[in-house]
């Protein structure tokens, strides 16, 4: 049974201290794991948010195994990499899991990354195409998810393929209570979700997972046991199975598809021959065509976007807590075994781009923010929040920081690119010693002037 989402204002590890707002943290998050092609599906889904213009950035947790070729990949699409160990649960664990399925275990990791108050987890066989960054505005405390589908043959060993019973369509065949039990909870596809990061539930999570019943999904069956009572379920235009286009096509508008899932057999668009069972519909070729257009956009590419030399560059619209007339300080310290958490500290962090961009963004709002004074003069309790930068954004723009990190066990390379009006950039301490690696950054923000 889950235990209700913590509070992350009381488990969040902070990295730095704001004299301003807390910024909301939040960012997009998938898994890659080996040496194979699913980074293709990861590129496509780093261009396929850009094109939704959504303006979170996406995380790459990887595995130890992904090689340096294909992390430079993910980088120069503007990925925010994120190293993590293998989570390899006890053996009774994965006796009768799907073996392909065993190492997704290790998703589990991404509850660790408190530095976010909330995150989307997409596989990496999934596309957006469309905007949803507005599922970052559900209530907190609950996971949410679209349910799945349990009519195709992979589901053959389960009670509910077995008499024909489908949660999608729960009035054409009725679950038996009196010969199989209560009915079965409402069940998720674990593709696609919503969850809060929160260390006392990831400490929980590996509890749990040591005393769970071998299951046949392996890790999204113990996320469904796990999360059961705080469940909410969201439209199935979040997480289109394909196998919804022939078994269930009544229960969604495809033109309002948001997220589609290339989760059936030969469905991986980098892999489509389309010679699966129902891989040659004609809808089928119509959504593997629409990931090929992205993935092929040139445009969408993240150097495309920032520019061919990577600059820094400055949003149009301000984003961070920053208070015109008091003072800023944003003070980074993070300590981590292992040369990833200096590509988590600078990619997240942003402070070497901080300076040109915040900089430039209180110029370029003095006046605005001054007019505003003026018209909230006779409510001075509020004075703070009048002069406080609505900069969320702008952090999280950071994140996708033209910081070129190449990244290995033995040596560790940073490119920063450079420009902009007024562009210094702060010195920075950069230690790496005996697998120890420290990165600090100090940024002093004040009206007009910048000190380092």
């Amino acid at each position: 049974m889950a235990p209700p989402v913590a509070n992350n204002d009381s488990n969040m590890i902070t990295s730095g201290l704001v004299k301003a707002k807390a910024l909301p943290r939040r960012a997009y998050v998938t898994f890659l794991a080996g040496d194979g092609d699913y980074w293709k599906g990861v590129v496509a889904l780093a261009k396929g948010l850009r094109k939704a213009k959504s303006v979170y950035p996406l995380v790459v947790a990887i595995l130890p195994d992904v090689p340096m070729e294909h992390r430079r990949k993910l980088l120069s699409q503007g990925c925010i990499i994120r190293e993590i160990e293998p989570l390899y649960p006890p053996e009774n664990q994965t006796q009768f899991a799907m073996a392909y399925y065993v190492i997704n275990y290790s998703k589990l990791r991404i509850w660790e990354f408190v530095e976010y108050s909330k995150m989307i987890y997409l596989d990496g066989d999934i596309q957006v195409f469309d905007n949803i960054d507005h599922l970052f505005d559900l209530p907190d405390g609950y996971f949410y998810a679209v349910m799945d589908c349990f009519c195709e043959p992979n589901w053959r060993n389960s009670p509910q393929y077995q008499i024909g019973y489908c949660q999608q369509s729960p009035e054409k065949v009725q679950w038996p209570e009196e010969k199989l039990g209560p009915k079965p909870a409402l069940y998720f596809n674990a593709g696609m979700f919503v969850y809060e990061p929160s260390l006392s539930t990831y400490r929980d999570l590996l509890q749990s997972v040591k005393t769970t019943p071998p299951t046949l999904f392996a890790e999204q069956d113990f996320l469904n046991m796990f999360f059961r009572d705080i469940y909410k379920p969201i439209p199935t235009e979040y997480n289109l199975i394909l196998a919804m286009l022939w078994r269930h096509p009544e229960n969604f508008d495809l033109e309002k598809v948001k997220v589609v899932h290339y989760c059936a057999d030969g469905s991986k668009p980098w892999r489509y021959t389309g010679k699966e069972v129902n891989m040659d519909r004609e809808d089928i070729k119509m959504l593997v065509k629409k990931w090929w257009d992205i993935y092929n956009d040139e445009s969408l590419d993240y150097s495309r976007i920032r520019g061919d030399s990577m600059p820094l560059m400055v949003l149009d619209k301000p984003t961070p807590v920053v208070s015109k007339r008091a003072i800023a300080y944003i003070i980074t310290a993070v300590i981590g075994s292992g040369v990833p958490s200096l590509s988590w500290s600078v990619a997240q962090l942003g402070w070497i781009a901080g300076p040109v961009s915040l900089h430039e963004t209180l110029d370029n709002e003095n006046d605005q923010y001054d007019d505003d004074d003026d018209d909230d003069d006779d409510d001075d309790d509020d004075d703070d929040d009048d002069d406080v930068y609505n900069a969320h954004g702008l952090f999280e723009d950071l994140n996708r920081l033209s910081v070129m990190l190449e990244i290995s066990r033995q040596k560790c390379v940073c490119k920063s690119g450079g420009g902009g009006r007024r562009s210094q950039l702060p010195s920075a301490f950069l230690g790496h010693n005996n697998g120890l690696c420290v990165s600090i950054g100090i940024l002093k923000l004040t009206e007009g002037e910048e000190e380092y």
